[in-house]
Parts: C-alpha cells; sequence; structure tokens
C-alpha cells in the first residue's frame, strides 16, 4: 500500500486519472467502500484507481487501517490518514484562521466546478452525508478541469435512517459526552451552519447518489442489489477470526449503555449476567460481541455463566457467516437489522427489557423510532424469557 501526504495529493489527482475518492472511520465505511468499488470495477470492465482518506474516530481516534479494505480484484488502492485536529490549539491566532481558510477553499472549489466542465467522473464518496471538504480539491482548476464530481453516501447503519429530529439528538449526544468551552460550542455551531449552506448548494449543483441498504418507508425496506454487492464482498473476505467454535451458538452484540450514562454499571452486568445464564439454561454457549467503545475486560467478572468472548475487531457481518448463530442478540445494533437482511438470521432486541431499567428519557424518541422503522426485521421482547422460541434451529 502507498501513503500519500498532502503535498503529493494535488499531483497525483492531477497526473493520474482517479475514479474515487472515499472517506472512512469505521470497519462498516470500508465495507460500503469495497462494494462499490465492486460494482464500478464490473461497470467499467477495467482496473478502478481509488484514494481512501481515512479519518479519526472523533473520541477514539484512528479505529481502522488499510487491512480493512479487503476488495482487490481490479482496484489499485492508496491510502492517507488524515491529521487529528489539535484540541490545545489558540481559538483566535489558530483554530478560527485554520476553519476560514478552508471554507474560503471550499467555495472556492464550488466555483470551480460550476464554471468548469470536467471530464472524467470523480466519484466523491463519503458515510450518510455529503463530505463537504472534498470540495478543497477542486480549489485546483487543473483538477476541476479534468473532474466531474459525483457525490455518493454510503451507508452509516441506522443513523442513515433516522429523522432529521433524532439524527440532530445523536449528535447533542456525543457532544455532551466531550468536555468543549463555550467558544468551541458556539463555534461549532456556526461552521455546521456554513457546512450546512454548502451541503444545500452541493444539491442544487452536484449529482448526489444514494447507496443506502435500505429505504425508509413505514418501515425499512431493501434495496436488493446494493445488499448483493455487500453480500459479494463478505465472501470475498478470507481472515482468520481466530474462533473455534462447536455446536449451535448465540451471538449476542453490547453496547455502551453505562459508558454513556443511560443505565448504571450493575445494572447492565447483571442484565447481562441474566441474558447469558438463560442462554446456558436452555443448553447454549453464547458469544459476547463487545462494542469497541467497552473496556476489554467489562464483562471478566460474570458469575455462573459460560460464554466466550470475541476480542478482534472484525464488523459483526462478517462474523456471522463464520458463527452461524442460531439468532443474534442486541438493542439498537445496526448489526441486528444486517442478520437479518444478509444472512435471515432471527434478530432479537431488548430494547424494551434495557428501558425498563433505565431513568434516562433523553433519548425515548430515537428508540422509538428505531423500533417502528425496524420492526419488520428485528423481533423486540419485553423480558429476556421471551427469547426461547428463538432459542431452537
Amino acid at each position: 500500500m502507498v501513503k500519500l501526504d498532502q503535498d503529493e495529493l494535488f499531483e497525483y489527482l492531477e497526473n493520474n486519472r482517479i475514479d474515487v475518492i472515499a472517506v472512512a472511520i469505521s470497519s462498516w465505511h470500508a465495507l460500503g467502500i469495497d462494494a462499490f468499488l465492486y460494482d464500478i470495477s464490473k461497470k467499467y470492465k477495467r482496473k478502478v484507481k481509488a484514494l481512501v482518506l481515512i479519518i479519526p474516530h472523533q473520541r477514539d481516534g484512528y479505529i481502522i487501517s488499510e487491512k480493512d479494505f479487503q476488495y482487490r480484484d481490479s482496484v489499485d488502492l492508496k491510502f492517507e490518514f488524515i491529521d487529528i485536529p489539535l484540541n490545545n490549539q489558540n481559538f483566535i491566532q489558530e483554530r478560527v484562521p485554520n476553519f476560514i481558510s478552508k471554507y474560503i477553499k471550499m467555495f472556492s472549489g464550488l466555483r470551480n466546478i460550476r464554471s468548469h466542465d470536467g471530464i472524467n467522473d470523480l466519484f466523491l464518496l463519503s458515510p450518510h452525508l455529503t463530505y463537504n471538504e472534498l470540495l478543497i480539491y477542486f480549489n485546483n482548476k487543473i483538477i476541476s478541469s479534468k473532474y466531474k464530481p459525483v457525490f455518493v453516501l454510503i451507508d452509516e447503519g441506522y443513523a442513515s435512517y433516522v429523522s432529521k429530529e433524532n439524527w440532530n439528538s445523536l449528535r447533542s449526544e456525543v457532544s455532551r459526552e466531550e468536555d468543549y468551552s463555550i467558544l468551541d460550542t458556539v463555534s461549532s455551531k456556526i461552521f455546521r451552519s456554513v457546512d450546512y449552506i454548502i451541503s444545500i448548494i452541493i444539491l442544487r449543483s452536484i449529482k448526489v447518489e444514494s447507496r443506502f441498504l435500505l429505504n425508509v418507508e413505514s418501515q425499512l425496506t431493501m434495496n436488493e442489489n446494493i445488499c448483493d454487492s455487500y453480500k459479494e464482498v463478505l465472501k470475498l473476505r478470507n481472515n482468520d477470526l481466530k474462533m473455534d467454535i462447536v455446536g449451535k451458538t448465540v451471538l449476542i452484540i453490547s453496547q455502551p449503555f453505562s459508558e454513556m450514562d443511560i443505565i448504571p454499571l450493575m445494572t447492565e452486568l447483571n442484565l447481562m449476567q441474566s441474558l447469558i445464564k438463560f442462554i446456558n439454561k436452555n443448553g447454549i454457549k453464547p458469544i459476547l460481541k463487545p462494542h469497541p467503545r467497552e473496556k476489554s475486560d467489562k464483562y471478566n467478572d460474570l458469575k455462573d455463566c459460560d460464554f466466550e468472548v470475541i476480542e478482534n475487531n472484525f464488523p459483526v457481518e462478517e462474523i456471522i457467516p463464520k458463527l452461524n448463530p442460531i439468532c443474534v442478540i442486541g438493542y439498537t445494533s445496526t448489526a441486528l437489522l444486517n442478520s437479518k437482511i444478509f444472512f435471515d438470521v432471527n434478530a432479537i432486541s431488548l430494547l424494551d427489557v434495557m428501558l425498563s431499567k433505565s431513568d434516562d428519557k433523553r433519548d425515548d424518541d430515537s428508540n422509538g423510532e428505531f423500533k417502528n422503522l425496524t420492526g419488520k426485521y428485528v423481533n423486540f421482547v419485553d423480558k429476556i424469557e421471551d427469547i426461547k422460541k428463538y432459542l431452537t434451529d
């Protein structure tokens, strides 16, 4: 793999015919990019050149690498790791000028796109929303004359389907977890408003395509062609998941509820302990896949529980076909939805069980929307004992 620094990037775009620039943070994004590259290489019937920009997670830094991109047939991939902004930047002397400079270049890129008729399609992939900073590359007139941008929105998981109100609520939830200064909070709102204006201009002047797995109607329905592309690239993955499972099992997908102060840690552990014990009583040893934000030893002290923890960082969608569970149990994870869509494995949500133990009402609307939208694919239960009917082949 070849990594490009920022100085080399413009020269690379000028001197080569690039087909795709893609932005990714998580392994799920990497899978969506693989699926798009699979489709476009089949369409063009030639080797596709792609540049992948790996972005750090807001809280956890870089959580993926080149190894997460595994579709290699007819694809020439190069990578650039975007630097994490420094939190200790002086607000007036550094951060504000940097943002102003960035937005000037973005608007200049938009102007060049609208005044030049680019020759070659350049697909700009990003999860859920247009990644407006890609417009900076079109500040270069050679690039804006050579390429015609097409924004492509790849699936972000359940966040791709929530209402605008609940999406903003989810973003606010992330902000509440960070210790932002007043200046940071105010500037964030200002810059977000500028981003929104740029997004409106993009939608009016540049082609934008959606590659979400599902359509939002009264309930979610599948985009079958896109789902098929994801399935095909999943089949091509041959990672050693370091699992040696014999006999039938159940996959449990946990979430960081205590870390987000939704329920106390002991309440969360007691719920998990009760779930595993009930599954054990039915003669099954479950497999637990913790959320990346949970501590690795979080579930080590569960008493009288026979279970195994998956310690790899592969997406659940890659684990399920190798594990072949009789069902997948979780709360509001996108993996519940995908287990049914991709593999026709029963998906069971303990959302109502968890909420019955929580006094936190911040996410009532988004939880209700999750139930309404996913009810076609996910089975919601009121108590742990209700999962018994799903613990059979």
